[in-house]
């Protein structure tokens, strides 16, 4: 389904709709105003100021913060203040991605994140009973429901996975993130935002993805760099640096999915005769016609022959007029409507 020009999967937004659909939240989330928290490499730096050191030449984040730590720096605590700065609040995507979930038993969200935005979006809006894991106390990776805070929260500084040790131990040794990893992967599609192919992160989430799970994963991104696909994710492009599209169509996406079948028809009802030439439009359509429910109340809002030639053009009609095929009851319902639309108004034409 076209949305502000990007192409959202109708197989992903039948999995949202289904509730089994879990978003990864990345930390590109909380870097939208008002928020303005830091990625993993900015934070890394605030957290050495102050101290005279900087990272040698070519040592990663985590390697730079362990070094830190090893020198006596309380580098958990020092991030933890950063991140909870007083008066820090959620911005819109934070709000959107919440409205993704239809109901409160149906929240499925993964985040590297330590900030406690997502909750903080959940108090606001009054939204009780969802549950809370923080690392290293994670739920079975085949059962997420609630945050998951895979990385640990600023409420509990010691467990935050922050230097090069603490990703050992998660991801290897003690490895409690990488088992909740694969089987989550191997469990539940996927929808990744607010990441980056170059990402500190992605690198460490990666080795428990294989592109031979089950299930399949996308990304929201605005970069065509990074072999995804070697990973098994399939992205979802919008314009690059355009956030303010990517936040209005994750919003517009929780629109499509909360519609009911009254939206649904009151929608529909404005295409009247003509079939759409708006991609976004049209996607709708091809989106209702792979649901009953949603292709009757179609049927009821569409008319003429236009209509007829497009969806033939769609194969709706295929199995129609072949011999010792059996109809479904959505076919048989098109049949009607040709029956309906063409044979009986040219008989009452005829009788006139």
């Amino acid at each position: 389904m076209y949305i502000n020009g990007i192409d959202f999967p109708n197989e992903m937004i039948d999995a949202i709709t289904k509730g089994e659909l879990v978003v990864f939240v990345g930390a590109g989330v909380s870097m939208g105003a008002p928020t303005l928290l830091p990625n993993f490499e900015k934070l890394a730096e605030e957290v050495a100021a102050g101290t005279g050191e900087r990272p040698k030449k070519e040592e990663s984040c985590e390697a730079f913060l362990g070094r830190l730590k090893h020198k006596g720096i309380d580098v958990n605590q020092r991030a933890a203040d950063i991140l909870s700065e007083k008066n820090l609040q959620p911005n819109q995507l934070h709000k959107y991605i919440i409205n993704l979930f239809t109901d409160s038993k149906g929240v499925k969200i993964v985040t590297t994140n330590y900030d406690n935005m997502l909750e903080m979006v959940l108090q606001e809006k009054g939204i009780e009973n969802v549950k809370i894991y923080d690392a290293p106390a994670l739920p079975l990776g085949d059962d997420v429901r609630g945050i998951v805070h895979i990385h640990g929260n600023v409420c509990e500084p010691e467990y935050m996975v922050v230097t090069d040790d603490d990703f050992g131990k998660a991801y290897l040794s003690d490895g409690y993130v990488a088992r909740f990893l694969v089987k989550l992967f191997e469990s539940y599609p996927v929808l990744f935002i607010g990441y980056s192919y170059n990402d500190v992160i992605v690198r460490y989430l990666t080795r428990a993805m294989t592109k031979y799970n089950a299930c399949k994963r996308y990304i929201l991104t605005d970069s065509k760099e990074g072999n995804w696909s070697e990973l098994g994710i399939e992205p979802i492009l919008y314009p690059e640096k355009k956030y303010d599209i990517l936040n209005e169509s994750v919003n517009q996406l929780a629109v499509r999915i909360k519609r009911g079948i009254s939206d649904w028809e009151n929608n529909l009802k404005l295409i009247g005769e003509k079939p759409p030439t708006d991609l976004s439009m049209e996607s709708e359509v091809l989106f209702c016609l792979q649901d009953e429910n949603k292709t009757r109340v179609l049927m009821n809002c569409v008319h003429g022959k236009e209509w007829l030639w497009r969806l033939e053009a769609n194969g709706i009609f295929k199995n129609l007029f072949m011999e010792d095929v059996q109809l479904s009851n959505i076919e048989v319902a098109w049949g009607e409507w040709i029956i309906r639309e063409f044979l009986e108004k040219e008989y009452e034409e005829m009788k006139k």
